[in-house]
């Protein structure tokens, strides 16, 4: 299913809709660009308890301080569990989503 058959928007610019879409999943991954970057929104950081997955080479300071400078990084707690992971093998990263979903 893609974003475009629940919203009924075909061939348009939808990515704000699929950052209020993600507001209702418990498990989002991708990576750092794009659509995955649209889901990180103030919901689904700090008022929710759901999994934010990053696939990606962007490396935080501490683990699940994703983004955040050293400045923050004590100072700014989320209510999701954000994981970031560099995987770069499909068996791996299988295995490692299978964690969370």
């Amino acid at each position: 299913m893609f974003s475009s058959d629940i919203i009924k928007k075909n061939g348009v610019f939808d990515l704000n809709e699929n950052a209020f879409l993600s507001t209702f999943c418990d498990t989002i991954i991708g990576p750092a660009s794009g659509v995955f970057t649209f889901s990180m929104i103030q919901d689904n950081f700090f008022n929710r308890k759901n999994n934010m997955i990053g696939l990606c080479n962007l490396t935080p300071n501490k683990p699940g301080k994703f983004w955040l400078h050293k400045l923050f990084e004590d100072k700014i707690n989320y209510s999701a569990n954000v994981i970031i992971d560099n995987g770069d093998n499909e068996r791996y990263i299988t295995d490692m989503l299978k964690q969370y979903i």
